[in-house]
């Protein structure tokens, strides 16, 4: 009898012990194409990517799986394949567990919202994390966030009071996805008050901040930090000085200096912005911070008397951002009004050179005013001791073009392709520093430089057996007699020379030694320049006469 009892125990067991058949209706629309789905739960310890309990895909893109029969209640969620990716709430927040009773045999619909890892699609809310206050906060106010949501008045609803998260880290509250007057939009304007809407943040300075702007669509969490209250700033930090390091020598000793910008009206003479003098006589003015930016010029009083620049022009206004200084240096170099006092000294500085400069070569100029030939040393730098190299001379001796070279034409600088520079101009103003950057030079070549062999392949017939023949153009300052560009003769008739193939793209002719020996066409006469703009590793060319 005492069997039977088991047996039919058991019998009740097994039939009160139902089963569960789960199935998803939808998954957030961000799901990974293919990802599996699991359920997990304390039927399997908790294990999110068990996979006895993966959802199968039916024909209708639903989710189904089947949970094990028992009885009692079951709590579970839905995973990826680990708790990283675990289901979340439509704004991608922890949720509770699932809960299922066992009492009859059902198939349970769920809807997964969002992935923890995946951003969410279809939240109606935004969390703002504040994750830093000021720290002389009364402990006891409560702060709130007012906004369009909220007609710009939380009262005293909980919602809209920052909450502390448990660890104290930081604070948040959550506020819908609608504007105040409940219609759908897609921003919502919003501050942080203390106690009411007259005391609300600041920034850092104590200046009342313009209400923040949300957009929805940067996402469902937003980090900010509150820097200030209105009420409780130093008024120390609302204030700018403006001090004047140096004015011009020749500054009239009775004449007022002033300050005049976009808190005055521009007005040059105002005097509520005159510079007062401190005990070692230096010009300073403090004033209130506003909430635009820093527009000004300095005057004695006029527009005709405002500060120019070393050399005499008129200066743009000087612009900046108040959240930026604290204390602005200035120097004033000139008046409009006053004669301009600047050196008639110039100093060239070479502020690079190529990598391969040899270091015993004496760099120079030369130009259109200052002949080069025998490389007078008044022309040459001299290199200081920090390694770069100067040359100081006579504002006016600077006039028009130049270049840098190191003793020769064929040695002077040329442009990183190796093409040869347009000659430097020197504009006549007050600058006495003009700095200079040489990119390659003339004649050292690079390793991977393409060299090519002219050939010539025919001479005119009463060409001199021992005369030598020359190339020359840009590359060597068109020197028809350059000992370092003689062609060697072959014996057959022929002669040939190795070259780069970028000195042949500038400009080239072929002489005998001097201008009066210069290559001539069929008839004798002039031939222009020859130039060579293919890639070949061999150019062969001829010499129809020669000019003698």
């Amino acid at each position: 009898m005492k069997r039977i009892l088991y047996i039919l125990f058991f019998l009740i067991l097994a039939y009160s012990c139902k089963k569960a058949v789960l199935k998803v209706e939808s998954i957030p629309g961000n799901t990974p194409q293919g990802a599996p789905i699991y359920v997990t739960g304390n039927f399997n310890h908790w294990d999110p990517g068990d996979s006895r309990f993966q959802l199968h895909m039916k024909p209708d893109s639903t989710y189904m799986v089947e949970l094990p029969r028992s009885f009692g209640t079951l709590a579970y969620k839905f995973t990826r394949g680990n708790w990283s990716t675990v289901e979340a709430n439509r704004c991608g927040n922890d949720i509770e567990d699932h809960q299922l009773e066992y009492s009859r045999w059902d198939t349970i619909s769920h809807r997964i919202e969002c992935w923890r890892d995946l951003e969410p699609l279809n939240c109606d809310s935004i969390t703002i994390i504040v994750e830093s206050i000021p720290l002389n906060t009364p402990v006891q106010d409560s702060i709130k966030i007012a906004g369009s949501f909220n007609a710009w008045n939380p009262g005293t609803k909980p919602e809209f009071l920052l909450r502390k998260n448990p660890d104290g880290s930081n604070y948040f509250v959550t506020v819908p996805r609608i504007s105040w007057n409940n219609k759908s939009s897609n921003f919502f304007t919003y501050k942080f008050i203390r106690k009411d809407i007259t005391i609300s943040e600041a920034d850092r300075f104590g200046r009342e901040k313009e209400p923040r702007v949300l957009e929805f669509e940067r996402g469902d969490t937003v980090v900010v930090q509150i820097d200030n209250w209105s009420d409780m700033a130093k008024p120390e930090l609302n204030y700018v000085t403006i001090v004047l390091t140096a004015i011009p020598e020749n500054t009239p000793k009775g004449d007022k200096i002033y300050l005049a910008g976009n808190f005055n009206d521009w007005n040059p003479g105002d005097d509520g912005f005159i510079f007062r003098r401190d005990a070692k006589g230096k010009y300073m003015i403090s004033l209130p911070r506003k909430k635009y930016g820093l527009s000004f010029k300095i005057t004695r009083g006029s527009w005709w008397t405002e500060f120019t620049d070393k050399c005499g022009h008129k200066m743009n206004n000087q612009e900046y951002n108040y959240d930026e200084i604290d204390t602005l240096y200035l120097k004033i170099e000139n008046w409009l009004d006053l004669p301009k006092h600047y050196s008639q000294d110039l100093t060239l500085v070479i502020n690079q050179l190529p990598k391969n400069t040899p270091g015993t070569d004496v760099l120079y100029l030369i130009g259109h005013e200052f002949p080069f030939g025998n490389k007078p040393e008044k022309y040459a730098f001299t290199q200081q001791e920090n390694g770069l190299h100067t040359l100081t001379m006579r504002r006016k001796t600077l006039d028009g073009f130049y270049v840098v070279c190191r003793g020769t034409h064929r040695s002077q600088e040329v442009d990183e392709g190796g093409r040869y520079i347009f000659p430097r101009h020197f504009v006549q103003e007050c600058s006495d520093t003009v700095f200079l950057n040489v990119a390659k030079w003339n004649d050292l070549f690079e390793p991977d430089e393409k060299i090519v062999t002219v050939l010539l392949e025919q001479l005119p017939k009463r060409t001199p057996e021992k005369d030598n023949i020359y190339i020359t153009g840009k590359f060597n300052g068109w020197d028809p007699g350059d000992a370092n560009y003689i062609l060697k003769r072959d014996g057959k008739g022929a002669c040939s020379i190795q070259i780069p193939l970028r000195y042949l793209r500038s400009g080239f002719k072929f002489t005998r030694g001097d201008w009066n020996t210069v290559e001539g066409n069929f008839f004798g006469g002039f031939v222009e320049n020859r130039t060579y703009t293919g890639n070949e590793n061999v150019v062969k060319l001829k010499i129809e006469s020669w000019g003698d």
